[in-house]
């Protein structure tokens, strides 16, 4: 996926496109990653409607091609699962990045109950019924990987991770995450779900206590509340898409 790369890196491209199986998908512009993950999605499921799933695998080299091998493989024995290549951490780590993943997934775990040990990983082998409604997400930067992981929670998809090597460059100079902007727009998305979520319990006790106290009937006032609540919704750089068959 060349999302905006820049006629700097068209030979590049160019290359990779003569690949055997290999597809650039191309925006004039930068988009954002969850912009390029989405196009990369539709394009699978519009060409290839049958794939068990799609691999996702960030081009700014923290993934080693082993450790994409590894999570494609965990991914074929559970494949009704979201596959995620996680790193430990551990060692000479960008501040930001050791910083980053540790806030997000306290606050993910205290919000979401996902107790994940990466959060920001982009190395995922994400199954075929998640697709469609990552689609509809309204991200389109970093903050989509997040609205994925609250798509998993709220549609019951397990959760599996596959451990994989920590790389980083000294400085960090290829991710092109900007610390105070795109985690501002993450921690955005967990708000707008927690806000969600808590007027959701709202509605629903609201509906059941005024339920009951009109019919006194508690299995009337139970599934009136159920329907009252389900009809609140919970949602409103180059990077590569594989279609795993």
């Amino acid at each position: 996926m060349d999302d905006g790369s820049g006629p700097g890196y068209g030979q590049i491209f160019e290359k990779i496109a003569e690949l055997p199986k290999t597809r650039v998908i191309s925006h004039p512009v930068n988009l954002g990653k969850g912009a390029a993950l989405k196009a990369g999605i539709n394009f699978v499921l519009s060409d290839f409607p049958e794939v068990a799933g799609v691999l996702t695998a960030d081009a700014d080299g923290q993934h080693h091609p082993s450790d994409v091998l590894k999570v494609r493989e965990r991914f074929e024995k559970d494949p009704e699962a979201l596959v995620l290549g996680v790193r430990s951490f551990n060692g000479r780590i960008p501040f930001r990045s050791r910083l980053g993943n540790e806030i997000t997934r306290r606050i993910m775990r205290a919000v979401l109950g996902h107790n994940l040990s990466d959060t920001q990983t982009g190395l995922r082998a994400i199954p075929r019924t998640l697709l469609p409604k990552l689609l509809e997400a309204s991200g389109s930067g970093y903050e989509f990987e997040l609205e994925m992981l609250i798509a998993v929670k709220h549609l019951g998809v397990r959760v599996i991770e596959q451990p994989i090597r920590t790389i980083y460059e000294p400085g960090n100079p290829s991710s092109h995450f900007r610390p105070l902007h795109d985690s501002m727009r993450i921690y955005f998305v967990l708000l707008r779900f927690s806000l969600i979520s808590v007027a959701t319990a709202a509605l629903d006790n609201l509906t059941f206590f005024g339920l009951f106290s009109a019919t006194g009937n508690i299995l009337l006032s139970q599934a009136g509340a159920r329907i009252a609540s389900v009809a609140v919704p919970v949602s409103d750089g180059s990077t590569g898409c594989l279609p795993l068959r």
